[in-house]
């Protein structure tokens, strides 16, 4: 994630250089099945918090379980915990959050909706429900809307849409999101699969 270039203040509020923020982050996860429908799965994410002066770098955790039924999957998940990224200027917490979702699949797997709620360590919380339809074997229309707490002046309904388009065990997906903090997102994704499953997340497909 990378801004425009800022106006920068020193402490007492005098104009100094315009400066230009930005981010990044790594994640691996891996997961493994128990048996009878249940699934636990665990990860780890660096975050990075480039400064000219003195950069700042964090390493969350994360742990999940979930359970699958012929038509139905339901999953709880606690992510991103780990220590605050302290700097000289203040302490930088990271996006820890507790995770809810379940999905539905109908009319044959034609359709595939979902619902999920999240609720910050900070004490914020988000809900949002998406749609996946599939009019033809190799091709994904996805949709998503999402509600939470916002700041005076921001709406507090979001929204997304896009495609995915399956090529043999390639996945390749787009969306498009309108978001009140970052504008108007394009995602891009590529997967594959390797089990021939294509059954996931559509928080994750869709970044809602």
């Amino acid at each position: 994630l990378r801004s425009p270039e800022l106006p920068g203040y020193d402490a007492d509020g005098n104009s100094t250089a315009p400066f230009r923020a930005s981010e990044w982050s790594a994640a691996v996860r891996a997961a493994m099945p128990l048996g009878h429908g249940i699934g636990v799965g665990a990860g780890a994410r660096l975050f990075r918090l480039e400064d000219d002066i003195e950069p700042l770098t964090g390493i969350g955790v994360s742990f999940g379980v979930q359970a699958r039924g012929a038509s139905r999957t339901a999953g709880l998940a606690l992510t991103d915990v780990g220590a605050p990224m302290k700097g000289p200027h203040g302490a930088y917490v990271l996006p820890t959050y507790w995770r809810a979702g379940i999905e539905q699949e109908m009319a044959g797997e034609k359709v595939l909706l979902a619902a999920s709620i999240e609720r910050a360590i900070s004490g914020s919380t988000q809900g949002a429900v998406g749609v996946i339809m599939r009019p033809v074997a190799s091709l994904e229309l996805l949709g998503g809307l999402l509600a939470r707490g916002s700041a005076a002046g921001e709406s507090p309904m979001g929204w997304s849409a896009g495609v995915t388009v399956h090529r043999g065990l390639l996945a390749v997906s787009y969306a498009f999101r309108q978001d009140e903090a970052l504008g108007v997102t394009h995602i891009v994704g590529l997967r594959m699969d390797l089990h021939g499953g294509r059954n996931a997340s559509l928080a994750t497909r869709l970044d809602a």
